[in-house]
C-alpha cells in the first residue's frame, strides 16, 4: 500500500509544484527565485521522459537494443543544471560575502568534477555519482547556511512566511537523506549487491517530503522585496 502510494505520488506532486510557482508567480516575479516555474516544469518533464523511455523502448534515445533502457543520460544532465541554479539563487540570498565567494568556489569545483566524472562512469548508461554527491553536498551545506541565516538574523519576512526557507528545508531534508543512498547505491552496482526494497522507499518518501515541503512554502509564502 505504501509502496503504490509513494511511487504513484511523487510525479504528481511535481506537476502540483510547478502549477502552484506559476499561481504565485506575482509573489515573487522581480526577483531571483523568478525561474523556479522552469526549473519545476523541467523536473516534471525530465521524469516523464525518464519513465516513457524506460516503459517504451520504441522511444529510446540509441539505437542499440543493448542501450534500450538507458536514460541515465537526461538525469545527469539535469542534476548539474538544478545544482547550478541552486548555487546561484544562494550566491544572491546568503547574506556573507565570505560565503558566497566560497559558492563560486564550491561551483567551479563542482564543474570540475562533472567533466571529470565521465571519463570514469559512462555519462550516457551511468549515473555520474561523484557529480552528485559534490552537487548534493553543496546544497546541503547552502541550506544549512540560510536556515541559520534565516533564524539568526532579522528577515524582511518571518520565516514561516519565506518560500526559499521551505525550499531550503525541503532540499536539506532531501539530501541529507539520499546522498547517504546515492553512496551505498555505488557501492552496490561495485559488487553486483541486490538493493534492498526499503532502498528505494526511502528515496521516494524523501522526494515526497521535499515537495510537500516547497507545497508548503508556496501557500504560505508572501511577497519579498525584489532582489
Amino acid at each position: 500500500m505504501l509502496r503504490y502510494f509513494l511511487e504513484n505520488a511523487y510525479v504528481p506532486l511535481y506537476g502540483i509544484t510547478f502549477l502552484l510557482s506559476l499561481y504565485r508567480y506575482s509573489k515573487y516575479f522581480d526577483t531571483k527565485l523568478k525561474y523556479l516555474p522552469i526549473i519545476f516544469i523541467y523536473t516534471f518533464l525530465n521524469e516523464m521522459l525518464g519513465s516513457l523511455i524506460f516503459e517504451y523502448p520504441e522511444y529510446r534515445f540509441f539505437g542499440s537494443d543493448a542501450l534500450a533502457f538507458y536514460n541515465m543520460v537526461i538525469y545527469n544532465i539535469y542534476n548539474v543544471i538544478f545544482c547550478l541554479y541552486f548555487f546561484r539563487i544562494y550566491t544572491f540570498y546568503l547574506d556573507n560575502e565570505k560565503i558566497k565567494t566560497g559558492i563560486q568556489y564550491a561551483s567551479i569545483a563542482f564543474l570540475i568534477v562533472a567533466t571529470i566524472n565521465p571519463f570514469y562512469e559512462d555519462f550516457v548508461t551511468s549515473s555520474q555519482t561523484a557529480t552528485y554527491v559534490v552537487g548534493g553536498l553543496i546544497i546541503l551545506v547552502c541550506s544549512t547556511l540560510y536556515l541559520r541565516q534565516v533564524f539568526t538574523t532579522k528577515n524582511e519576512i518571518p520565516w514561516k512566511n519565506d518560500l526559499l526557507f521551505w525550499i531550503s528545508l525541503g532540499l536539506f531534508v532531501f539530501y541529507a537523506g539520499y546522498l547517504p543512498i546515492k553512496i551505498l547505491r555505488f557501492y552496490h552496482s561495485i559488487y553486483n549487491i541486490t538493493e534492498g526494497t526499503h532502498v528505494r522507499l526511502t528515496h521516494l518518501s524523501l522526494i515526497v517530503i521535499m515537495y510537500l515541503l516547497i507545497i508548503i512554502g508556496f501557500l504560505r509564502m508572501r511577497r519579498r522585496l525584489p532582489r
